[in-house]
This record gives C-alpha cells, sequence and structure tokens, in this order.
C-alpha cells in the first residue's frame, strides 16, 4: 500500500480529536472551575464529597497532546516513503518529532509556530508522556495558558491540512487509492421505532470516507 495512504490509519483518529477540540476548545466554551460527587454515608445521614479543580482545561490538554500526537506521525508516513504503520505507533510526541524533522517540511512547521510564539508551549508538550499525561502522573509543573494552546491546536491543523494537500492529494496515484478504499470506520447509532405493542430500537449505520468537492 501507498505510505501516504496507509497514513490515513492516523488522519481519521486525528480528525476525530480535532472535532472536539474544535467545539470545546477552539469556540470558547465555559470551563468549570471543578466538579464534585457526593457519595452519601452508610446511613443516609450526610454524604462526603470528591472534587476536582479545572476538569475541562485538564481534559483538553490531553486531547491536545493526543492530537498532536496523531498528527505528526501522519506528518511522518506522507513524508517517509521507508517509513510504515508499525514504526511509528508508540506512544512517544518528542520521537514522533524527530522522526518528522528529518522531512524538510518540519522546518516549515517550526518557523510558523516561533513566528506565533507557540514554540514553547510545542516543545513542553513534546516531553509530555501520553499514558502519563492520561492517568495524571507528571513529574514536572506545567503552566499553560489556554488561549495559546488553542492557537496552537489552529496553527497544528492548519500546517497539517496543507501538507495533505500538498503531498498526499497532488499525488494521483495516492488519491486515486484514497478515493476507492472501503471505509475504516464504522458505527451505528440507535433510533428508536414505535410499533404496535412494546417499542424496538434499530440501527442505522453510517460509514467515513472522503470525497472531492465535484462529487457533491
Amino acid at each position: 500500500m501507498n505510505h501516504k495512504v496507509e497514513a490515513e490509519r492516523f488522519y481519521i483518529p486525528w480528525l476525530y480529536d480535532l472535532a472536539i477540540l474544535e467545539k470545546h476548545l477552539l469556540r470558547g466554551s465555559s470551563f468549570r472551575p471543578w466538579c464534585s460527587v457526593t457519595i452519601p454515608y452508610a446511613d443516609g445521614s450526610d454524604a462526603y464529597v470528591d472534587t476536582i479543580p479545572n476538569p475541562d482545561l485538564v481534559f483538553l490538554l490531553i486531547y491536545s497532546h493526543s492530537y498532536l500526537e496523531k498528527g505528526l506521525k501522519y506528518l511522518c508516513l506522507i513524508h517517509d516513503s521507508g517509513s510504515s504503520y508499525a514504526a511509528v505507533t508508540s506512544h512517544n510526541l518528542q520521537k514522533a518529532w524527530q522522526h518528522f524533522r528529518q522531512a524538510p517540511a518540519s522546518a516549515s512547521l517550526e518557523q510558523d509556530l516561533r513566528n506565533n510564539k507557540l514554540w514553547d508551549l510545542f516543545t513542553v508538550l513534546l516531553d509530555l508522556n501520553h499514558p502519563g499525561l492520561r492517568y495524571l502522573d507528571v513529574e514536572k509543573r506545567l503552566a499553560v495558558d489556554i488561549r495559546t494552546l488553542a492557537s496552537l491546536v489552529r496553527a497544528f491543523r492548519e500546517f497539517l491540512l496543507l501538507r495533505r494537500r500538498d503531498v498526499v492529494f497532488s499525488d494521483p496515484d495516492a488519491f486515486g487509492q484514497l478515493r476507492v478504499l472501503p471505509p475504516r470506520v464504522r458505527a451505528g447509532f440507535p433510533v428508536a421505532e414505535q410499533t404496535t405493542g412494546s417499542p424496538q430500537i434499530a440501527w442505522e449505520e453510517w460509514t467515513l470516507g472522503i470525497r472531492s468537492s465535484d462529487d457533491r
């Protein structure tokens, strides 16, 4: 399989991360200062309360790290004909960046981030271990401005999408293979149907694919 086509295995999950970040980070959603759960006493006389600070911001930081990791792996694969999906699957953002730095295009990304004062945050995130971050097992103190994080997500999105256009869509062989790929994502959601007697649940299936603008 063309390495640019195999890279779709990173691109589609990256798009899902982007969809969540666009809704909750880039569009200025409100963030909860804390979240609490209550656990009633066995005798019902009172309750224990467990509280965590800034749940939305922590979640978005973890999601942004995942987004950058998948995006960098995608960029590695579309630029390196000698690489493969298996070669870049480890949860190591720094390793993915070092791999991508072998491609001349990485200099453009680095310059963009430096010009927009996003490089410092990017390098901080590079050093975080994703499994550790997911479980909040981070050894260093982090100071992340949420507006800067949003700007980094936007800048990386624009860079990756333009690379997709210029490297993948401009390659007739790769683009032709993408257009006939079987759907990689299948999902279903329940649709309630009222019938005589008890309600029944039907499942409506959708599949994910790509199409060019002239297919509409």
